[in-house]
């Protein structure tokens, strides 16, 4: 997964590691202007390729011959550049091709890679200038004129400035890309696109193109990836493709998706490519295109499918930045917040959205209690920037770590919670402050949840994507696993919220010692302020979906299949495990084996274990199986949900002292005997009964952690865990939501009761037995 580059720690690097000395007689001459190192869309060379690139400028103030200058990816004395004369300020552009031409259009007989060092070299010693080549985004310049060195998302090949570049770039025609959208998600043109992205081709010649004589591609290396549909495209016309897998209505579609982090566009003929965008930083809710009678691209921040272009810029404003740092502050009765910006910066304090509408920045800004700011800078002739999002802890004195949510439309928000729905994603940001770490990342924000969202506490996902800034979280979130990198998380609150709180938490952290065979989700207790006001306790959890499943087994995304809603039930995993349990002895070794190439039977018995040991009896939807082709293919467990673990059937009352156990209460969920049974989940248990050899593992595997990780000991050391943890931020929550904060308290006495008067790891044993039919034998054999 990619990373974004911090471009002011890194020129602040390169202007470290890059010393260009001074020409001959105290002044510069002739030095490296621009290099570019992975250039997959900028600039084509005369062959048509993408050749990585390095600009050189004559910076004497007098007509300069490059005559005996050499330029080398090794610090040798390297390609000699051809005798030519330059202007004052002109600029002489090479391509890193290593073809090796010295005629005509220049091509250096190396190619450029990060690491290296290049190095320009002229007649004499002094003239010596020699760069350190650092490791760069796609299409991203090195930027060194004047003796400093940054990083630049827009290059100018060959000219002063990225807007010259532009100015002078031209096209051959007759079909153009006019203007794509990466980020269509919220649907801005329903009834047109859907929430496809989409790409506009328009037709710049005098003359009807046939538009099946020409491609479309994300992949340079496979230009025809989409040959264009049969229609005649008259002169000054457009044409809408859809930029998806699935048809949508009749629009054609071209089978591939678009990355709104960074993408690439090819427009080809039969043998010839005509036109190539690369896309990065579009705005939310924009687009990126041409405007008529104007060269190169410009930055829009509203879409216009199938109407001419207008008001768009070359640009966007540089993002303002804080100089009074957020975090979390104690012990002040005010907090003045600078903020520095190029142009004029507008703010907001309500987590909303910064527009040219918004207050103008002019002064610190004064803040008494907790609060968030948000701020927007705009320069003349660029769009107004993304926004800074800042949140600011005041005296708030949390135990626990602290996460602030900001989201654009805070009153869309806000009705998103009073009523529950699901589906919608709104803008925003959040930013974790946790004992002197954390991060901060744009994000989208969403209700989830089934009947939680029927609570007034709701819980909440946030998905990184690259039109919000990063398309990953790239953070060490929790201690209890290696993977680092997150494409969103869950915010769950859940209808545990104000019961025992921490009831799927013991069981989830037990799954992830008793190995690797159940996925569980990991998870980290915060306290979340929404737009700057306390919303409580929440579990900031990894979220469960094909892309976390991918991240800890070590396979691509792509490679995985799901089942995620049960009821509508991925149709290969219930052919082939809960048909196949359903319609075959599997008492026949032959059966048992063929289920065993399908179904990973270690993870189903280690997951039928903890789903029956914490007794969940709401299995009928909340049970997950992933599998990955570029493992064994077989569908593996994952643990989730578990609000109806451990004391809380939908029958039956155990809350606080009016309390009745069941019997064989314990595995009764996966043996469908509670409220919602999960007929599936029973059917493949009952058949797997009957089969000898694992009735054999799934008591050895009982056996193995009976005495530890299932203790009555285990269980009582993390529910002491939890609740010294969570005791000291319990009441205020609990007070937030209308609840009763002293029954949280009674809520853990009882569970701590149960566990040490029914004896807790005895009773799960005999329910396993009881469910199972086994034989003295069988238990005295295991359990002596």
């Amino acid at each position: 997964m990619r990373r974004a580059i911090c471009l002011s720690l890194l020129a602040l690097l390169l202007c470290l590691a890059s010393a260009p000395s001074a020409a001959a007689e105290g002044g510069k001459t002739l030095e490296i202007a621009e290099v570019m190192i992975k250039n997959t869309a900028t600039v084509r060379d005369g062959d048509g390729d993408f050749s990585d690139y390095i600009e050189l400028v004559n910076s004497s103030g007098r007509a300069l011959s490059t005559e005996g200058w050499h330029i080398s990816d090794d610090s040798g004395e390297g390609w000699a550049l051809p005798a030519l004369s330059l202007a004052p300020g002109e600029r002489l552009l090479l391509f890193a091709s290593g073809k090796d031409r010295r005629a005509g259009e220049l091509h250096t007989d190396f190619k450029l890679s990060a690491g290296e060092e290049l190095c320009l070299s002229g007649p004499g010693a002094s003239q010596r200038q020699v760069l350190k080549l650092p490791k760069l985004a796609a299409d991203s310049a090195l930027l060194c004129e004047g003796g400093e060195s940054t990083v630049s998302r827009y290059p100018s090949p060959g000219y002063a400035d990225y807007g010259e570049w532009q100015d002078n770039l031209s096209v051959p025609g007759p079909l153009v890309i006019n203007e794509v959208s990466v980020s269509n998600i919220f649907g801005e043109f329903e009834e047109l696109t859907g929430k496809n992205d989409w790409v506009e081709i328009a037709n710049i010649s005098d003359k009807p193109v046939q538009l099946s004589d020409y491609y479309l591609s994300d992949d340079a290396a496979r230009p025809k990836a989409y040959r264009l549909p049969e229609f005649v495209l008259k002169p000054g016309r457009v044409y809408i493709l859809l930029c998806c897998e699935q048809a949508y209505g009749y629009r054609p579609y071209t089978g591939f998706k678009l990355d709104d982090y960074e993408e690439r566009l090819y427009l080809s003929g039969e043998t010839e490519l005509i036109d190539a965008v690369f896309l990065r930083d579009i705005p939310l809710k924009g687009s990126f295109g041409r405007i008529d009678g104007r060269n190169g691209m410009f930055f829009f921040s509203a879409p216009s499918p199938g109407q001419p272009n207008g008001g768009g810029a070359r640009q966007l404003s540089a993002m303002p930045e804080a100089l009074t740092p957020q975090g979390v502050y104690e012990g002040l009765d005010h907090l003045d917040v600078e903020l520095r910006g190029e142009g004029t910066v507008y703010y907001t304090t309500d987590g909303s959205l910064p527009t040219e509408k918004s207050a103008v920045y002019s002064g610190p800004i004064r803040l008494t209690a907790t609060g968030v700011i948000r701020a927007a800078a705009k320069q003349e002739g660029s769009l107004l920037s993304r926004p800074l999002s800042l949140s600011y802890i005041i005296n708030e004195g949390h135990s626990l770590p602290v996460l602030s949510l900001v989201t654009d439309e805070p009153r869309s928000m806000h009705g998103l919670l009073m009523s529950g729905g699901k589906g919608k994603e709104l803008p925003g940001s959040i930013t974790l402050f946790d004992d002197g770490g954390g991060f901060m990342i744009g994000c989208g924000v969403s209700i989830t949840g089934n009947d939680s969202r029927k609570l007034p506490k709701k819980s909440m996902k946030v998905k990184f994507r690259g039109v919000y800034g990063d398309d990953s979280l790239e953070y060490k979130l929790f201690d209890n696993t290696d993977i680092t990198s997150f494409s969103s998380l869950s915010l769950r609150s859940g209808q545990d919220a104000h019961r025992l709180i921490f009831r799927q938490e013991i069981w989830q952290d037990l799954a992830i010692e008793m190995g690797e065979s159940v996925l569980s989700q990991c998870s980290k207790f915060c306290v979340l302020y929404l737009n700057g006001e306390y919303y409580g306790l929440v579990s900031l959890k990894e979220d469960v979906t094909a892309q976390s499943y991918a991240a800890h087994r070590g396979v691509s995304k792509g490679s995985v299949d799901a089942v995620t809603v049960p009821n509508n039930m991925h149709e290969d995993f219930y052919t082939e495990v809960v048909e196949y349990c359903m319609h075959e002895d599997l008492s026949d070794s032959a059966c048992y084996a063929e289920l065993c190439s399908r179904l990973d039977i270690d993870s189903f018995i280690d997951w039928m274990i903890l789903e029956g040991c914490c007794a969940n009896t709401d299995l009928f939807i909340n049970y997950r199986f992933y599998r990955s082709s570029e493992l064994d293919g077989k569908w593996q467990a994952v643990l989730f949900d578990l609000d109806h673990g451990m004391l809380d059937d939908f029958r039956t009352d155990f809350r606080l002292d009016n309390y009745k156990m069941p019997e064989h209460f314990a595995f009764g969920g996966i043996m469908g005997n509670c409220s919602f049974p999960s007929d599936k989940i029973s059917h493949t248990v009952k058949a797997l009964f009957k089969n000898s050899e694992f009735r054999a593992k799934l008591l050895g595997r009982f056996a193995e952690v009976y005495d530890s990780l299932l203790s009555n000991e285990s269980l009582l050391e993390r529910i002491d865990y939890y609740y010294t943890l969570l005791e000291p931020e319990v009441a205020r929550d609990w007070k937030r939501w209308d609840a009763q904060p002293e029954n949280w308290h009674r809520y853990v006495a009882l569970l701590k009761s149960v566990i040490t008067e029914q004896d807790w790891q005895n009773y799960c044993k005999d329910c396993l037995l009881y469910y199972m039919d086994a034989s003295p034998e069988e238990a005295a054999k295991y359990f002596g």
